[in-house]
């Protein structure tokens, strides 16, 4: 999706400004955008094999962005 993909980009810029030493910070800070993504996505679809990764709280392998 292009404009969720812009949203990404502008929060990540925004946030490598108000975090430029501090990765894990960034990272944290991203999470309840990327989470919201995921979540969406998931909603629409999800194999079964990654919907059992899912539930099974593999879903930080989704969020490696």
């Amino acid at each position: 999706n292009p404009k969720v993909a812009e949203e990404y980009g502008r929060l990540k810029t925004e946030l490598s400004k108000k975090f430029p030493n501090d990765r894990e910070a960034y990272t944290k800070a991203k999470k309840d955008f990327v989470g919201s993504v995921m979540r969406s996505v998931k909603s629409i679809s999800l194999s079964p094999s990654r919907e059992k990764a899912w539930e099974e709280g593999g879903s930080e392998q989704f969020s490696q962005f």
